[in-house]
């Protein structure tokens, strides 16, 4: 009598176990964000310091939250002899998704626009952040997304990046700034 009592409690117990199995349907799983988010597909990691004329840092600037409607991005420069300059605003969109460039040029016409002369050279570093904002105004920056986002590259956050002027372009860099 107690082995007919037992066996229905270690079937129970077995089909308990086979429901905790990982659904391998969701591996990996997908890179969403919920809210107000951008998100920077880097596909040009650098500027080229001997082709500074055509050279470009950038990528595929998108809204997967569909909520943004305003970009706006900072630039700021950080250079050996000069120290690290103060951010300013560099360009405002309006429409995405979008190929965001970004050449010397354009720093320097931001720099120009705030009344500081600057050439961009060889081994400047340049430091963005950038803030979206929705229709309501309601604006969002790096500190709002999640800690596992900022910790991330794989989300590909677009609010605190950075890039670099350099000659040497063959090896491989992370240029979105995560979270310590």
């Amino acid at each position: 009598m107690k082995k007919i009592f037992f066996l229905p409690v270690v079937f129970a117990v077995i089909l308990s176990f086979a429901g905790c199995e990982k659904d391998e349907s969701l591996d990996p799983l997908p890179l969403l964000v919920q809210g107000q988010f951008m998100r920077l597909d880097i596909t040009r990691d650098r500027i080229d310091a001997n082709n500074l004329e055509t050279s470009s840092f950038g990528g595929m600037l998108t809204n997967p939250s569909n909520d943004v409607v305003r970009y706006e991005l900072l630039v700021r420069l950080v250079r050996a002899d000069r120290g690290i300059s103060e951010y300013i605003p560099l360009e405002t969109l309006t429409s995405f998704p979008q190929d965001l460039s970004i050449t010397a040029q354009k720093v320097e016409d931001a720099y120009e626009r705030v009344g500081t002369s600057v050439t961009v050279q060889q081994g400047d570093v340049f430091r963005f952040i950038a803030y979206s904002y929705n229709s309501q105004g309601v604006r969002a920056a790096y500190r709002d997304l999640s800690a596992t986002v900022r910790s991330e590259p794989g989300y590909k956050q677009a609010y605190k990046f950075n890039t670099s002027v350099e000659a040497d372009l063959e090896q491989d860099v992370n240029n979105y700034q995560t979270a310590p």
